[in-house]
C-alpha cells in the first residue's frame, strides 16, 4: 500500500507518464492564450459592443475551431435556432466553409440566425434591423 504526501493510504498510487507529447500536439506547450482565440459577435448588439462570447481555437496547431462545433455552439447560445450561419462582416456574406473544415485564427465571425417563418423582417418599421433573437445566459 502507498501512503500519499496528506497521509492516507491509497492502494492504487496514481502513475506518472512523463513522456513527451506526440509532435502533433507540441503546439499546446507554448503560450497560445491570446492567438488561438475567435470572437464571435451577435449583430442586434451595437458596433464595438457585439462580441458574444469567446472561444479557444485548438483544432489546428496553427489556430483554428471545427466549424460544426462553432454553429453548435451558437446554436445553443440562440435558443436551438436552425438553418444559422457564420459571416466574416456585419452584413452577412455567408463564409464559404464546409461543417467539417476548420476556422481559422485571425478573424472574427458574425453570428446569424433568420428570420423566422421566412420573414424578409420582423420589424415593418425598420427592414435592415438584424433579427433580435433570444440569447440563452443560464443552463
Amino acid at each position: 500500500m502507498y501512503r500519499s504526501k496528506s497521509g492516507h493510504n491509497d492502494p492504487y498510487p496514481a502513475i506518472i507518464n512523463e513522456s513527451t507529447a506526440s509532435p502533433d500536439y507540441e503546439f499546446l506547450k507554448i503560450d497560445v492564450s491570446r492567438t488561438h482565440r475567435i470572437n464571435f459577435s451577435y449583430l442586434a448588439y451595437p458596433p464595438g459592443d457585439e462580441i458574444l462570447f469567446t472561444l479557444s481555437a485548438f483544432d489546428y496547431p496553427e489556430g483554428g475551431i471545427h466549424h460544426r462545433l462553432v454553429l453548435s455552439v451558437c446554436a445553443i447560445v440562440a435558443d436551438n435556432c436552425e438553418g444559422s450561419f457564420l459571416s466574416l462582416t456585419r452584413e452577412g456574406g455567408r463564409i464559404e466553409a464546409g461543417l467539417d473544415d476548420v476556422l481559422a485564427t485571425g478573424h472574427d465571425y458574425f453570428y446569424y440566425v433568420p428570420y423566422l417563418n421566412g420573414a424578409k423582417s420582423h420589424d415593418d418599421r425598420n427592414p435592415t434591423k438584424p433579427y433580435k433573437w433570444s440569447a440563452v445566459t443560464n443552463f
